[in-house]
């Protein structure tokens, strides 16, 4: 008695298959790369020459920044401004710890206009030396909130 095995009957079709796969893939490829070779090439053009601007005998004064108004002091995330010791001060309040505030100016504040040096710290107070160029200099003092998080100010110095 013979056994037939039905896989043979089918193994003519499978091999077909792959190879029309194949062939498609293949024709699918070319079609790819001759459109990308048709497309248009941007065509180099002789340079044409442009006059140099000359430059201006009289330098330009730099821009004045308002050291008093801290416009762009960068305060640490999620802080709220709050009431100044003094008109030519700005003071925030943030609900984070007064180290972890201290450290983020400590560490430049992710930011380089503003420069900030440790002058002192004692206990749970932090003051910083802050200057910006041109001329802004001034302090900065981080305290822990008593009532929670950490109150921080920035004064400039007399002008």
């Amino acid at each position: 008695m013979a056994v037939s095995t039905q896989g043979r009957d089918w193994a003519p079709l499978i091999v077909l298959a792959v190879a029309g796969g194949l062939a498609f893939t293949g024709i699918g490829l070319l079609g790819g790369y001759a459109i990308g070779y048709a497309q248009h090439k941007p065509v180099a053009r002789a340079a044409t020459p442009t006059p140099t601007p000359t430059p201006d005998p009289t330098p330009s004064p730099t821009p004045a920044v308002d050291c008093a108004q801290f416009g762009d002091f960068p305060y640490y995330p999620g802080s709220l401004a709050v009431a100044a010791s003094t008109q030519d001060a700005r003071a925030w309040h943030v609900y984070a710890a007064a180290g972890q505030v201290a450290g983020y100016y400590g560490n430049g504040a992710s930011q380089l206009a503003w420069e900030f040096r440790l002058a002192s710290a004692t206990g749970s107070r932090w003051t910083y030396r802050i200057s910006r160029a041109p001329f802004c200099r001034g302090s900065l003092v981080i305290i822990a909130d008593p009532a929670g998080g950490t109150l921080y100010e920035a004064k400039s110095d007399s002008q």
